[in-house]
């Protein structure tokens, strides 16, 4: 009983000292500052502190001056996200969380490499990237805002040209909405080797038919630089007009993406339902989106010779190529073979940023994105992870317990007798043991999913994407036997 009083005394004064050093925080050299004061650095700390703030000054203020005196803004983002997140990691610091930051070790190191990684490894960029996906998921009002400000600015570019053009742009972008309807029958024909574009909440109606101002824009400039459209404007407009036309749509017209947009939405009801993989009738799907080089499919012997569109790719194979940029997996439908995910995903494009601020892709047309969908399973690693994990919270709770009750309190003191030594090597080695066990299974089950089987692939060339659109596709899921399921996602390519 005495002892339980004693640890409520313990943390009751723990709470009350650091409720003190949060709200008046001190020196840890001040009289007074109690044991949770902000700790100076010291070692490789005050370096390590040092150097931060010296590069984020010196080469983040020039690499900065360097992206606005550009003229490309596509490296704006990565200086502007990694101002916000000095200033952020600064605000945090010199408020509620200094006096915890401080006594964490090697604080100062870890906030170095974080500062390197933010600065010269696109940290920045991808933290913006996370941030973007996120709020595009959990803020629907805010995307909106967002694309309504991406089609106001398309409408502003494409008043330009009418005004410079008159009525040949208008009568042309009527023609365009027309064959809308038509050109979307047609389609199809162009990717049936690998699926077909799904219409499934597309209302083909002559009154619904219209683009958006995004594509508008898209299809008139590449139409004023066509030779149909140059021998158009040549019969039609001055020499000065078409000079603006051509200028306007030149800037239009270059399209270098960074990024793959990819709105995962289900399994198509009724006979694109997945195939039974587990005991109880159903799956566990998810799926992984990855890009791979068609040059290396060639080399492979997984691409048909005609084209570059894939049927089928061996998996066994596809590990030997080399990917290039990371892979993005959707989440878990557990138990069920129609799935529903409605996640938006994306995957960078391999790409160079030029000295001008503009992000290039000479290699977008022979780039191939890979979908595999893959069964969840619980096996052996699996099994283990669980095991460990059980080990785990039981090893806590017996070693909490334990120190409670004085039984382990040999643990802490210097000077020992063997049994208590071996004891006490024993207590570290299984603890050591029961982590890396965890550790290790945790790896093969849940980050490298060793336990999981493949239900099918699909492939998609890039090349059909490089209109701009969105593009709803239907893509067959299929193993060296058969078809095994149709997914219903939207892809596009972006440079933002």
């Amino acid at each position: 009983m005495g002892r339980w009083i004693h640890l409520k005394k313990t943390a009751h004064q723990h709470l009350a000292a650091m409720t003190e050093g949060l709200l008046n925080p001190k020196r840890c050299q001040e009289s007074g500052a109690g044991p949770y004061c902000i700790a100076k650095p010291i070692g490789l700390g005050r370096v390590s502190e040092f150097l931060a703030w010296f590069l984020s000054i010196l080469y983040g203020g020039y690499a900065s001056t360097v992206a606005i005196e550009s003229p490309g803004g596509d490296d704006d983002q990565q200086w502007l996200t990694f101002w916000i997140m000095l200033v952020a990691s600064m605000v945090l610091e010199q408020t509620f969380a200094r006096v915890l930051l401080s006594k964490i070790p090697f604080y100062y190191q870890a906030k170095l490499i974080f500062i390197l990684w933010l600065m010269f490894f696109d940290g920045a960029a991808k933290v913006y990237r996370w941030l973007r996906i996120r709020m595009y998921q959990w803020s629907s009002s805010l995307t909106g805002m967002i694309d309504n400000h991406k089609q106001a600015v398309a409408q502003d570019k494409l008043n330009s040209i009418i005004s410079i053009g008159g009525t040949l742009i208008i009568d042309r972008i009527a023609l365009f909405e027309r064959e809308l309807k038509q050109n979307l029958k047609e389609r199809n024909l162009e990717i049936e080797s690998f699926g077909e574009y799904d219409y499934t909440d597309i209302k083909l109606e002559p009154n619904n038919t219209s683009l958006v101002a995004e594509e508008k824009l898209y299809q008139i400039s590449r139409w004023l630089l066509s030779s149909e459209g140059m021998q158009k404007i040549e019969n039609t407009l001055n020499s000065d007009t078409i000079g603006l036309l051509l200028g306007h749509a030149a800037t239009v017209i270059s399209f270098e993406p960074k990024i793959l947009n990819i709105h995962l939405m289900s399994v198509k009801p009724g006979k694109g339902k997945l195939p039974v993989m587990d005991p109880n009738g159903k799956a566990d799907c998810y799926i992984k989106f990855s890009l791979i080089s068609a040059e290396e499919l060639s080399s492979q012997k997984c691409v048909e010779k005609k084209d570059t569109h894939v049927n089928y790719i061996n998996v066994s194979e596809v590990k030997k190529l080399s990917y290039l940029d990371q892979t993005v997996t959707s989440r878990i439908a557990y138990r069920t073979l129609e799935p529903v995910w409605n996640q938006i995903l994306e995957v960078p494009i391999k790409g160079r940023l030029g000295k001008d601020g503009v992000y290039r892709n000479h290699e977008i047309k022979d780039t191939i994105l890979r979908v595999e969908a893959w069964d969840a399973d619980c096996g052996k690693w699996g099994i283990a992870f669980e095991v460990f994990g059980f080990l785990g919270c039981a090893n806590i709770c017996i070693l909490v317990t334990a120190y409670i009750f004085g039984v382990i309190d040999f643990v802490f003191d210097q000077n020992i007798s063997i049994e208590q030594w071996w004891w006490k090597i024993t207590i570290v080695a299984l603890t050591f043991l029961n982590a890396f066990g965890a550790f290790l299974s945790w790896m093969m089950s849940v980050v490298l999913k060793a336990d999981d089987e493949f239900i099918g692939n699909s492939t998609v060339p890039l090349s059909i994407l490089t209109d701009r659109r969105e593009h709803p596709l239907a893509l067959k899921l299929r193993d060296r036997k058969a078809n095994h399921g149709i997914l219903r996602l939207k892809l596009r390519l972006s440079e933002n």
